[in-house]
């Protein structure tokens, strides 16, 4: 059903046909058109030819031409069919009772097989009035069909108070039949104007579909019209607008549907017509009491009564059921708060007239730090108890709505009169004394962001932002409470279109590698060389790694970006060492990529792609990378290792892991992070800590690289304690390849001032021209 309406939708209906389908179309179309005119005319009191044209051969051509549309329009369709076949099959008897009734002499006066098969095209129909209002309504109307019950005895309530009394000398049947068929014309075009209200906006189908109705209902009150003026054959003005109803049912199954835009179940629809039809029944009910009504009609108001009452429980069910769903929607089901969706409801209301509003009050924006790794480590039943017992101490001191956004989020509306920083520092102080759980006292720490409005925002989804904005400000900080600043704002959307950027980066060229040299400082050769992403942005410059790599992580783009490092350095590497420079190439490897179990492969099939042997690159990861999956990370790093490519161990010393989890990684090295050793020459504790860690390197058999070598006392002091190798700016920056390669060959003055006997093997060096630049 929804694939045929929306196929309905996108092009005009021939052009859905082709060949034989859209010449007979185009021909049905016409004459439907030519006859619909003629039957207009006969409608409107114009007599066109002989009697028996307008009253039997004009009507039943038109009906014919219906026929054909509505089966070419079954034939085209395609998906669910359901409305297609019921409305075919409506019309399909509604023409048999035609055909029938002017084969018997158009007779009105009494009942037989043509009153059959013109009420039996009429549940067809109503059914398929019901999948149009399902398609729309979904499940949400579910007592639809009882309206349509509804107004059908509404209307036969009052044709039956307005004509039976007229109607003399007919039989029973007859009577039933005449009451029967305008209730039912009425039932269906109830059923289809509440779809067009709750839909909200009209619709060339429903248009069409009401004028087909409301000509077969012209034709069904002529009809009773004439029994109540004695006329027993049926008038060629009936007749047309029977055949006028067909075409435009027919027609219908063409037009576009809606679009669709429904209202609320407990909206006015829901409980008005009810109760206006309640009401009218009651009248019908009371009138009979000073006037003289068919027992007939009496009788239809009862059960019209008592079909609106039952519909009017149904809707107050409903309407109870809706409710509950509503509250359960706007609660969070495991503090007992308001969710998201409720915050923001409020919200809106309360920044409804934006900046002109007189109201003041603030949006605190709250999220518990190491929440995590409580969940970790006492399980995710634990983290559930902890928000329930900080979701209550939090009620005890917000006085206004508190909120739970989700996770560990939560936000809390402060009204005017109360001071938000004065709350915020309460939320800090009800956290501070510990929870118990599962007999665990648990710290909580929150970080606690601060909007106002109107003062920083004038809708509800920015005031949001700036307080989520004003969050993360305190935890950068490392304080409880942070407000809103514009200048941390900036900074903020700065980095989300960064982040858009970073995208299209990969394919505009704009990622560059620089590489920084390490040397060995028993012997001064150059051994190798990290390379170290860089990115060159059109407008906004060179971009810090600072401000790179967080960007990628947040984006889900590290992946690549690691590959495309990989990548990049490992041709760069090959090519040097066709040009005869013969150095191992450190890549950084970020824990996401170190925990994808293709990177083994990924890496030995780029190293045969380049004919680089795997003792050239050296596949740099830090402890923190090991530790976010330390059994899944050591197997891979052992496949690595297996391969011959070199293992280190980058920023040691300032991560999280353990002597234990060191014995296990299968390194080669170890790279001391540049805070140490930057000051081990003034500090003692530095150049402690430095001392242990080379002689730990020796102990197990690693190579120790000292970051951060920017003097020749620092340089001399790594010698005298057996350090392997350096690298700093005391040697050089991070620079591009080409560089890099003019560098290796003649470095800089101040490499030399630190290294005097700075050098590389030269003997597979390919002749050319030395560059005179010396690099600062």
């Amino acid at each position: 059903m929804r694939t045929t309406l929306a196929s309905s939708r996108a092009t005009p209906p021939s052009s859905r046909l082709s060949g034989r389908s859209a010449r007979v179309f185009n021909l049905l179309t016409g004459a439907a058109i030519a006859l619909g005119l003629a039957d207009l005319a006969i409608l409107a009191g114009v007599r066109l030819a002989s009697p028996a044209v307008g009253t039997i051969a004009l009507p039943l051509a038109t009906g014919a031409i219906a026929g054909g549309l509505a089966a070419i329009r079954l034939g085209a369709s395609r998906g669910d069919r359901r409305l297609w076949v019921l409305l075919f099959a409506g019309l399909a008897l509604s023409f048999a009772g035609g055909v029938v009734s002017a084969a018997t002499g158009n007779h009105v006066d009494h009942t037989g097989v043509a009153d059959i098969l013109w009420l039996a095209a009429y549940p067809p129909w109503y059914a398929a009035l019901i999948v149009i209002s399902r398609h729309y309504l979904g499940g949400a109307h579910r007592s639809f069909w009882l309206d349509g019950l509804l107004i059908g005895l509404a209307s036969a309530t009052y044709v039956a108070a307005l004509f039976l009394k007229d109607l003399v000398g007919l039989s029973q049947t007859t009577l039933i039949v005449t009451v029967a068929y305008p209730a039912a014309d009425l039932a269906l075009l109830g059923i289809l104007f509440g779809t067009l209200l709750m839909i909200g906006r009209p619709s060339p189908q429903g248009l069409v579909l009401a004028g087909g109705l409301l000509f077969t209902l012209a034709s069904d009150t002529l009809r009773t019209v004439a029994l109540s003026g004695g006329h027993t054959h049926a008038t060629g003005a009936m007749s047309c607008a029977w055949a006028l109803g067909l075409l435009g049912l027919a027609s219908a199954s063409w037009a576009r549907p809606a679009p669709g835009r429904v209202l609320p179940v407990g909206g006015w629809w829901e409980l008005t017509s009810p109760a206006c039809i309640a009401s009218l029944a009651c009248g019908i009910l009371v009138a009979g009491h000073w006037v003289v009504l068919p027992d007939a009609a009496v009788v239809l108001a009862a059960a019209t009564f008592a079909c609106a009452l039952a519909r009017l429980v149904w809707t107050l069910r409903e309407v109870r059921s809706l409710a509950l769903h509503r509250r359960e929607a706007l609660t969070d089901d495991l503090t007992g708060l308001p969710n998201r969706r409720a915050l923001f409801r409020e919200l809106e209301v309360l920044t409804a007239a934006g900046e002109s509003s007189s109201r003041h009050f603030a949006l605190l924006q709250l999220d518990l730090d190491g929440f995590k790794e409580l969940n970790d480590t006492l399980g995710h039943h634990a983290g559930d108890d902890l928000l329930i017992a900080v979701s209550r101490r939090l009620e005890a001191v917000c006085p206004g709505t508190l909120a739970r956004l989700g996770g560990d989020e939560f936000a809390a509306i402060v009204p005017d009169g109360s001071d938000a920083s004065v709350v915020a520092a309460a939320v800090g102080e009800a956290l501070h004394t510990p929870i118990d759980i599962e007999g665990v006292g648990v710290a909580v720490n929150a970080s606690v962001g601060i909007a106002h409005f109107p003062q920083d925002a004038h809708d509800s989804r920015e005031l949001a932002r700036r307080a989520d904005v004003a969050m993360y400000d305190a935890k950068r900080l490392g304080t409880v409470v942070a407000g809103y600043t514009a200048e941390h704002d900036e900074h903020s959307l700065d980095r989300l279109a960064l982040a858009g950027d970073l995208r299209n980066a990969f394919d505009r060229d704009e990622l560059w590698l620089a590489f920084q040299p390490q040397v060995d400082i028993a012997t001064g050769r150059i051994s190798g060389a990290e390379a170290l992403i860089r990115w060159r942005h059109p407008s906004r410059g060179e971009i810090p790694p600072g401000v790179l790599l967080p960007i990628a992580e947040r984006t889900g783009l590290m992946p690549q970006l690691t590959l495309w490092v990989l990548e990049r350095a490992i041709a760069q590497a090959a090519q040097w060492r066709r040009a005869g420079l013969d150095i191992r190439i450190g890549v950084n490897v970020s824990a996401i990529v170190l925990v994808d179990a293709t990177l083994p492969d990924r890496i030995a099939s780029t190293l045969a792609s380049h004919a680089l042997t795997p003792e050239n690159l050296c596949v740099e990861v830090t402890e923190d990378a090991v530790m976010a999956d330390t059994s899944r990370a050591i197997a891979i790093l052992d496949r690595i290792k297996k391969s011959g490519v070199e293992i280190s161990v980058d920023d040691f010393g300032t991560g999280q892991s353990s002597l234990e989890q060191l014995k296990n990684v299968p390194a080669d090295e170890l790279k001391l992070d540049r805070s140490f050793v930057l000051g081990m020459v003034d500090d003692p504790q530095d150049a402690a800590i430095v001392g242990s860690v080379v002689g730990l390197g020796r102990a197990l058999g690693l190579r120790v690289v000292a970051e951060g070598v920017e003097t020749p006392q620092v340089w001399q002091r790594l010698a005298d304690l057996g350090c392997d190798v350096a690298q700093g700016f005391g040697l050089a920056r991070p620079m591009p390849a080409a560089q890099f390669e003019r560098w290796a060959r003649e470095p800089s003055d101040r490499a030399r001032l630190l290294v005097p006997d700075l050098h590389t093997s030269r003997s597979s060096w390919r002749p050319r021209a030395r560059s005179r630049d010396r690099v600062a």
